[in-house]
């Protein structure tokens, strides 16, 4: 509800993947607000589908309101090169370096939608870039796997 409501004076179109307990209440949400052109919802995605939507979008949005330590869709949205723009709980934060923004409250999240907006070609690039270079480092699987052995070896010594 926090995204669809920041996104009355964005002019852009949202696109929801995915399906879960509360969808209903937002679908309703979407129609208080008259935002039925602007919010689309897509469903369930997987797969080379889920991938084509990712690709194509300019940024992943994860507003989650309850703590989460490494969610599966930031890690597709790096390995795919997407800036992220998430909420400031759980390990979310955790995922941004110089490949998009962290936000607290309503007023934030709306500031970096419009931003979004309106950014250059070149910041744009360096987002994706950086969001690349976080997947590769950090979850790529010959780098993961790196990494864990490395804090193996220092536990053990």
């Amino acid at each position: 509800d926090l995204l669809i409501d920041s996104f009355k004076n964005v002019k852009s179109v949202l696109y929801i993947v995915g399906k879960g307990p509360e969808e209903n209440n937002l679908k309703k949400l979407v129609n208080e607000l008259n935002l039925h052109k602007k919010v689309i919802f897509l469903g369930f995605k997987s797969g080379e589908e889920l991938n084509k939507i990712i690709y194509n979008s300019i940024a992943v949005i994860l507003p989650s309101q309850r703590y989460e330590n490494g969610p599966y869709s930031a890690i597709e949205a790096l390995s795919l090169g997407k800036p992220l723009i998430v909420s400031n709980y759980g390990g979310l934060p955790e995922l941004i370096d110089k490949n998009g923004y962290v936000f607290n409250n309503k007023l934030e999240l709306e500031l970096y939608l419009k931003e979004f907006c309106v950014i250059s070609k070149s910041e744009y690039y360096n987002l994706c870039i950086n969001s690349l270079d976080i997947y590769k480092s950090k979850y790529h699987n010959s780098n993961y796997v790196k990494n864990i052995l490395g804090y193996l070896n220092k536990c053990i010594h």
